[in-house]
């Protein structure tokens, strides 16, 4: 893996860890991308390069969920 995609995920796995953080609290509705990049450490930006909305966000934490969930049901 190269530095630059270490880096790249890295920053997404951050991003991740502090939408899921707050999106539990205090909820997706309040919580914005510049909440969520100060969370992670990063820049709006930095969230826009590996997101390209809150939604998408969103749509990977459920997937991580899903695929966790159905890991667990296929043992």
């Amino acid at each position: 893996m190269t530095k630059r995609a270490a880096a790249r995920l890295e920053t997404r796995n951050k991003v991740l860890a502090a939408a899921r953080a707050l999106f539990a609290d205090p909820g997706y509705d309040r919580t914005t991308v510049r909440m969520i990049a100060a969370a992670a450490g990063c820049s709006a930006g930095g969230v826009f390069t590996t997101f390209d909305s809150k939604e998408d966000i969103l749509a990977a934490l459920v997937f991580e969920r899903y695929a966790g969930l159905a890991a667990a049901l296929a043992r």
